[in-house]
């Protein structure tokens, strides 16, 4: 895992510019409708919804044990989340 091998300042910067990213996307995605926001974009890259989905589990990700515990959490909740 990079983020294990980053130096301090690395890794706070890293966590600065993370905890920066609710207000970019509420910024960047505000004015999307619906359907706009669930739209693969460019070369079949995520869609916003996926992008955040992706994000939300680099916040359930417990990067600091080297577990992968977190990874994918919203395949799981995803279907109970959007009905």
């Amino acid at each position: 895992m990079k983020y294990l091998m980053l130096r301090k300042s690395d890794r706070e910067a890293l966590v600065s510019g993370l905890s920066a990213m609710p207000d970019f996307l509420t910024k960047a995605f505000h004015s999307l409708s619906e359907e706009e926001a669930k739209k693969p974009g460019p070369a079949d890259t995520f869609s916003p919804v996926q992008q955040c989905w992706h994000l939300a589990d680099l916040e359930d990700f417990p990067i600091h044990s080297g577990s992968s515990a977190g990874c994918c959490l919203h395949l799981r909740r995803y279907p109970s989340d959007n009905p």
